[in-house]
């Protein structure tokens, strides 16, 4: 549902914690207002939508009680439903997080009714568990509700209030979402004892206005902002977090009556706080988990080839699963209980590997990461909503080598693009660590090379191809055919190759090794091609280019969204063809390409005696594109687009 979906776009472990702990009072929905006057004013300004955040505010106080924070969140959300046949925006949820003990959650329908609103109140709230593949912090809790009477005109109201004495959780409030929004604000007050530290994240944050005052002891910090924006994300854009205005705000640190206490107000205080949760790993039963460490290791001659067979083991035996079990949220689970379930999450395999390459006298360290989800950097705010994952850190003297126990299929020299150009805090010890920011795979290292020889029979196009996968894209494929009966393959394979035309007929398939993720993947098949060919007054007309791999990437011409690309890569084509008997060669495409920092084709054609070759490569060469960017990248992929119309003409020899 699209009220659902609004709301599940800024539910992110402790963006939940946050933005959806409710309070204040209505700015609009007095009872001296005319609902229908109202609603002609709003669907004048915004046409296009199907509703629209007409208030959110957010009140955070925290007081010392006892010499100790205290926090509530309360916040106050409305709605307002913009057309007929509505009923699909009535399921709503509400997320939230065992550190808090909620007060307060209702929610209700103001109905337009005779010229004034009727109350309705939702009748049901239904609370459940919910845990998704990456979770990482602690236990998540939902509830389910259903608005009442949601039709053109109704105002959606959920107000609530929740308290904490759990210093350490953020603040986090969303300027936007897939709705605009108007009247949306933040306060925060507190006492002078305690100070705060917060940052904007997103774009757009100069429309966020902030201002400090004071009022009596209390220090208030207020921020607002509309937003006239919505922000429709596709699968080609990045995170949310990157694009929509947020604040991040984190206690930094409160005085009991006696001493300053810190909290997380710098990386050190970070550090300490991620630290005190690795403190509490149980090293009991840790007889099996070295026996099994000893094993591996046995005939190993060198510290690294230990190493990779630890992390091979880890990566084939412990199946990766989302655990969220109270305080596991952020402690990792016993190595000796990873190892005798045989699963685990990013922690549990991290805490696995880490204890496994100890056992042997290898320095290892565990580090905390955020993935490219999250745009931040520990370097400049640390703040605990900076990480979602833990990976295992070798140190091959004194440069860490990345290994991340929740993948697959990579190599020990191959990290997952998912957290490639992440800072990444690893621990060196209580008092010391270390901001490592973990380098990008060049696109040849993610290279997917085609080479294919064509034969023309009729007006059907056959060939034979070899298709070699190096790095990331090597791990996707292998995670693929891994455990796939080989009569999959065929379906497996035509899935998996954007050729020109989609009767493209994969005919046979046969594999390299899938156990050896040291070596690169290699497929070798025949295909058959269908009715490509174009005859005309006796000339006959062949496109080469068979592959499209860049074209998904392809942005609309008002595309203002940042893209993302999965993965710097290099695609490259050596496509050969004879002459059929009875043709020569009438014509071939001149070579061309572009070249820009970011991405960069060519196409190049070679004739040799009765032999056309052509080589074509395509390099994508970013993570994320955006502003002036984007219009040049489009105008490179229309100019390969035609490179991907032209064709070689043959002419039948008289």
């Amino acid at each position: 549902m699209i009220m659902a979906n609004y709301l599940k776009l800024f539910s992110n472990r402790f963006f939940l914690l946050s933005l959806t702990l409710l309070f204040w009072s209505s700015l609009f929905c007095q009872a001296g207002l005319d609902p229908e006057k109202e609603l002609d004013e709003w669907q004048k300004k915004y046409p296009e939508n199907s509703m629209i955040s007409v208030a959110r505010n957010l009140e955070v106080k925290i007081d010392l009680v006892n010499n100790h924070p205290e926090i509530s969140f309360a916040e106050y959300r409305e709605m307002l439903v913009l057309i007929d046949n509505a009923a699909f925006l009535a399921d709503s949820r509400e997320y939230f997080n065992n550190h808090f003990t909620l007060k307060k959650l209702e929610a209700y329908s103001l109905v337009p009714e005779q010229g004034k609103y009727k109350k309705i109140e939702v009748g049901n709230f239904t609370r459940k568990a919910e845990i998704d593949n990456s979770v990482y912090f602690d236990d998540q809790y939902v509830y389910n509700y259903t608005f009442p009477s949601v039709r053109k005109g109704a105002r959606l109201i959920t107000r609530s209030l929740a308290t904490t004495d759990y210093v350490y959780v953020p603040v986090v409030f969303v300027f936007g979402g897939s709705v605009p929004g108007e009247n949306m604000s933040l306060t925060i007050s507190h006492p002078a004892e305690v100070s705060i530290v917060f940052k904007l994240f997103g774009t757009d944050t100069a429309m966020v206005d902030y201002s400090r005052t004071l009022k009596g002891k209390q220090i208030i910090h207020t921020w607002k902002a509309d937003n006239p924006r919505y922000y429709e994300f596709d699968d080609k854009a990045p995170d949310f977090r990157y694009v929509v205005p947020h604040i991040v705000v984190q206690l930094a640190q409160y005085n009991n009556g006696s001493e300053n206490i810190a909290v997380i107000g710098s990386l050190k205080d970070l550090h300490t706080y991620n630290y005190s949760h690795i403190t509490k790993i149980s090293s009991e039963n840790a007889s099996a988990v070295s026996a099994l460490a000893d094993s591996l290791a046995r005939d190993c001659t060198t510290e690294a080839e230990k190493v990779r067979r630890i992390f091979r083991w880890v990566q084939q035996h412990i199946k990766y699963v989302a655990i969220e079990d109270g305080d596991n949220g952020y402690v990792p689970s016993d190595a000796s209980l990873v190892l005798q379930r045989r699963y685990g999450d990013c922690k549990g395999k991290t805490n696995l590997l880490v204890s496994m390459m100890r056992s042997q006298g290898i320095k290892a360290s565990y580090a905390w990461i955020g993935t490219r989800a999250r745009p931040y950097k520990y370097s400049v705010f640390p703040s605990v909503v900076n990480s979602d994952h833990m990976i295992a850190v070798w140190w091959n003297y004194e440069t860490p080598v990345i290994l991340d126990g929740t993948t697959f299929s990579h190599r020990m020299e191959d990290i997952p693009t998912f957290i490639q150009g992440k800072e990444c805090l690893i621990e060196k010890g209580p008092n010391d660590f270390v901001v490592y920011t973990i380098p990008v795979a060049p696109p040849e290292n993610n290279a997917i090379i085609d080479s294919l020889i064509l034969q023309v029979r009729g007006d059907t196009l056959t060939g034979q191809g070899i298709i070699t996968f190096y790095g990331e894209s090597k791990a996707d494929m292998l995670a693929l055919f891994t455990g796939k009966d080989t009569s999959k393959y065929r379906d497996l394979l035509q899935a998996q190759l954007p050729k020109a035309s989609n009767k493209h007929m994969i005919r046979k398939v046969s594999v390299s090794d899938v156990n050896n993720t040291d070596a690169p993947f290699v497929i070798r098949y025949d295909f058959v091609l269908p009715d490509y060919l174009t005859r005309a007054n006796g000339n006959l007309y062949i496109c080469m280019n068979l592959n499209r791999y860049v074209q998904y990437l392809m942005p609309n011409p008002d595309r203002w969204m940042p893209l993302e690309a999965a993965m710097k890569a290099d695609y490259r084509l050596v496509c050969k063809m004879r002459v059929p008997q009875g043709f020569r060669i009438k014509n071939i495409p001149e070579n061309s390409g572009g070249d820009r920092p970011f991405f960069r084709f060519a196409d190049e054609y070679e004739v040799n005696g009765e032999n056309i070759e052509l080589k074509s490569s395509a390099t994508v060469d970013f993570q994320v594109l955006s502003g002036d960017q984007l219009t040049s990248f489009r105008e490179m992929l229309l100019q390969l687009n035609r490179n991907y119309s032209q064709s070689i003409s043959l002419e039948k020899k008289s």
